[in-house]
């Protein structure tokens, strides 16, 4: 029942913006008599303030951070587009390993990274980093020693089957690497090689394979009921391997400098998290992702706004995830009517299968004077408006198609 009543009411959310968009869109020509350049922006804040209203208020922060992290990469491409700013080779990159370092150091530094956010680094990291205020209590919990693995010892197998008899080999020496020494820093169960090789780089590189595996499967469902050899192209995609090493990387590179500086500083410190964090960040290079880099940023900003808010630093703003989602939003609208070309192509592919491929019918070669780049994306686009309603028509020699309407 729950279920069905928050389906309704996000269905009612995104048709009462769409709704109100158009509407708004209207009552902007209406007073001021026509177009300006600023009239998509206004008509997209008219629509994403009354909408957002309609949203659940456990949902409004969720939207305004998406929405946010979304007009910041537009906003960019704008003006990457008009020469203002220069976008930096692997950029992406660099902003994942700054973020990284920062969100991991205040992670170990403890009580600033909270919520989904903290769930996820210690899922990713595991419990063996945990933050400085934990420590306390998680030492007084029974832990094995350096020497021992925490384990019985797997009874040696009496099999004649070489699977078994490898699979027996492999539990061995695994429960050899466990009993290896650690730093008595180290809150992970087992020894450092474990932590950093078994555990690290080659379970998350497992987890990172399967996982991209799964969503490139999943995409290619149609694709794959027609032609069933394409599996074999799906389970064997390079962004397999590239989300695999970036995550093994990323982890392994981690917790292998996190023990390192332990053992060569005697010493456990939010430093460590900070130089670790950057350095393992650049595993990104493999699965370069600027939606990804600018998401991690934007939950580590978030996380340090509410702290700043709670230390009494920063300012309480009534409504400010509502105020954030309608700018943002508004800013993306702007850029769905002007220029196209410069919004996130799974954002745009969105927007046309939210309004019906309509965005497309927009005459953008009529923007051309307020944006001259207004058409780029649909250059040899031009509607067949009817001779008796409107005057524009069909240039002579101008290659002409229909919409996708």
């Amino acid at each position: 029942m729950r279920f069905g009543e928050d389906l309704l009411r996000s269905t009612q959310f995104l048709a009462s913006n769409a709704m109100f968009f158009m509407a708004g869109i209207c009552l902007v020509r209406k007073v001021f008599g026509g177009f300006n350049y600023t009239f998509a922006f206004t008509a997209g804040a008219i629509a994403s303030g009354l909408a957002i209203l309609m949203e659940r208020k456990s949902r409004r922060g969720v939207l305004a951070l998406y929405m946010s992290n979304l007009g910041v990469e537009t906003i960019f491409k704008m003006l990457a587009a008009r020469g203002i700013v220069r976008p930096i080779p692997n950029g992406e990159v660099l902003l994942f390993s700054i973020t990284s370092a920062i969100g991991l150091y205040l992670m170990k530094y403890g009580n600033t990274v909270k919520g989904d956010t903290q769930s996820a680094l210690k899922t990713l990291f595991g419990p063996g980093e945990l933050p400085l205020l934990e420590q306390d209590q998680s030492t007084q919990q029974e832990a094995p020693s350096s020497g021992s693995n925490g384990e019985a010892a797997t009874p040696p197998s009496s099999s004649s089957n070489p699977l078994a008899i490898l699979k027996q080999k492999v539990l061995e020496f695994v429960q050899r690497v466990r009993a290896l020494q650690k730093h008595h820093l180290c809150l992970h169960k087992y020894s450092c090689t474990y932590y950093i090789i078994i555990d690290g780089l080659v379970r998350k590189f497992v987890a990172g394979f399967l996982i991209q595996a799964v969503i490139n499967v999943v995409k290619g469902l149609k694709r794959i009921v027609k032609q069933p050899s394409f599996i074999l192209k799906a389970l064997n995609h390079k962004d397999n391997w590239n989300l695999g090493f970036h995550l093994s990387l990323y982890v392994g590179v981690f917790r292998g400098l996190m023990c390192l500086l332990r053992w060569l500083r005697n010493k456990d410190s939010p430093i460590h998290a900070l130089v670790a964090g950057f350095v393992s960040g650049l595993s990104s290079a493999f699965y370069k992702s600027s939606t990804i880099a600018l998401y991690f940023a934007s939950k580590i900003t978030e996380n340090v706004f509410f702290k700043g808010q709670e230390l009494g630093y920063i300012p309480h703003i009534p409504f400010g995830d509502c105020i954030l989602y309608t700018l943002s939003t508004a800013t993306v609208l702007h850029a769905a009517v002007f220029e196209p070309q410069n919004i996130r192509p799974a954002y745009w592919n969105f927007l046309l299968g939210l309004t019906g491929h309509n965005f497309e019918g927009i005459n953008r070669h009529l923007l051309t004077p307020l944006v001259p780049h207004a058409a780029d994306l649909y250059k040899d686009f031009w509607p067949n408006y009817d001779p008796k309603y409107l005057t524009v028509l069909h240039p002579q020699g101008f290659p002409w198609r229909e919409s996708g309407i």
